[in-house]
């Protein structure tokens, strides 16, 4: 079994350079804000032309800041970040993305700001790396507008060759929206960054009209998931929980990285650590932060979560969940691999905790959480022996080598019956520190239990 399973393994407008999502955006409350500022203009109009105006000498003045929002994966480490373009205007204080990047697309100043993007992150990738830094790649989110322009490749490949950086430090993210345009030149520049060794990710996943067409056209390399899929997510709800799990397995399928947004809380965190998603960016582990204090997280590699008041939970569920004192020993075999029937041997397995909605194990085995795999499960309780189906659901390290999976159980009326009885028997049992009796418990250190009958 263990071969077979080790074989089985084998925005409405385009965001633009960079994030211009409200939610995320660091505005220190003490600055300014500039909307007042302009309060004196006439019309919208005249807003706008001013706003033209400063973003031009912006550009010429070079007074925007690159700031870098790392991307760990589930314990933490760095694995790179996103560049992130804010402005600070002598007059106005901070000015949000979501109001400049718009109007520097529709006046084309958006392609010069593009450019100094590029040329900005590749010498800053040159920089590290000359001083010795563990160097991770970087995303650069490219406009639409700059995407139909000619010479993009030949920029990018001119910027990585005068700084002497590998095209893996690279990552060009490009927004669902700004595929509505998607043609052969799109394509062409997609295909040629990636034939220098640029990855493509697809920013902002799920809130295009289109997403499965666009997977089909561009073979990117990263899937980001947007962030309002993160913080609208219900831990009570099973159709938000639905959603993400549905786009993580989507992204598992076609052998493309995943990156959740916006994660701001430890319980989706943990939700998207159990689901394998591979990479986190959000607040819960750094906001977005000048280049100077991103160097200073190179050179230590990883960062903690910050602390929070809500301990996270592993699962919910609906029905009442008995964890037993010791582990009970028991059997799991595979009987389905997409949707063909399977005759696999049992491997050993230990029940942590149980319900009517499913069960807790402890494993040796890795398995694939996205997989599409139905398990049975043989164990005794009180010398009632039962023999249940069950689905994977999540996933979680153990100490050593070792798994926890959360298996969704599919009981029948008569299990059902006579497994409720027997929880609540349990349960007085075991609240009344009296023995459980014929139940096959292990005494001895899972870990080390597992790691002998492997």
């Amino acid at each position: 079994m263990k071969k077979f399973l080790f074989k089985l393994l084998k925005r409405s407008r385009v965001s633009t350079i960079y994030n211009h999502k409200p939610a995320i955006l660091d505005v220190p409350a003490s600055q300014p804000d500039h909307k007042n500022l302009l309060s004196d203009s006439n019309n919208d109009s005249n807003k706008e032309l001013l706003f033209e105006q400063e973003i031009a000498k912006a550009i010429e003045n070079e007074d925007f800041e690159i700031y870098y929002q790392p991307q760990v994966n589930t314990e933490g480490i760095i694995y790179g970040a996103e560049a992130l373009l804010r402005w600070n205007h002598h007059e106005w204080g901070f000015v949000s993305p979501g109001e400049f990047i718009p109007i520097a697309e529709e006046t084309r100043h958006i392609n010069p700001m593009s450019d100094w993007v590029i040329q900005k992150v590749c010498g800053q990738l040159r920089d590290w790396k000359d001083k010795g830094l563990m160097v991770r790649p970087v995303s650069i989110n490219i406009s639409p507008v700059r995407l139909m322009e000619e010479g993009l490749v030949e920029f990018i490949t001119q910027q990585l060759e005068m700084n002497n950086i590998p095209a893996t430090y690279l990552e060009i993210e490009i927004t669902e929206t700004s595929l509505l345009k998607i043609d052969k030149r799109v394509l062409s520049t997609l295909e040629a960054l990636q034939e220098l060794g640029i990855r493509i990710a697809i920013d902002d996943f799920g809130t295009g009209y289109s997403s499965m067409e666009y997977l089909r056209e561009v073979h990117a390399d990263t899937l980001k998931i947007d962030q309002v899929f993160i913080n609208n997510m219900n831990m009570t709800n099973e159709k938000d929980l639905a959603i993400v799990s549905s786009i993580l397995h989507l992204a598992k399928g076609l052998n493309m990285r995943i990156v959740a947004e916006g994660v701001e809380k430890h319980e989706q965190f943990h939700f998207l650590k159990q689901k394998e998603c591979d990479y986190i960016q959000g607040y819960l582990f750094s906001k977005p932060v000048p280049a100077d204090m991103y160097e200073k997280l190179l050179r230590i590699g990883y960062i903690k979560p910050v602390k929070h008041d809500i301990k996270p939970e592993s699962e919910r569920r609906k029905y009442y969940r008995f964890e037993f004192p010791f582990p009970v020993l028991g059997k799991m075999t595979v009987t389905e691999v997409n949707d063909r029937k399977v005759n696999l041997g049992a491997t050993k397995i230990l029940l942590k905790d149980i319900s009517l909605g499913g069960v807790k194990i402890q494993s040796s085995l890795k398995l694939p959480i996205h997989a599409n795999i139905k398990f049975r499960f043989k164990f005794t309780l009180m010398d009632e022996q039962f023999n249940i189906g069950g689905t994977l659901k999540w996933k979680d390290e153990a100490e050593g080598d070792t798994f926890l999976y959360g298996f969704a159980a599919a009981l029948n009326q008569k299990d059902e019956d006579r497994l409720a009885p027997l929880i609540n028997k349990m349960s007085v049992l075991r609240n009344g520190n009296q023995e459980i009796p014929e139940t096959e418990f292990i005494y001895d250190d899972s870990n080390a239990f597992l790691a002998k009958t492997s």
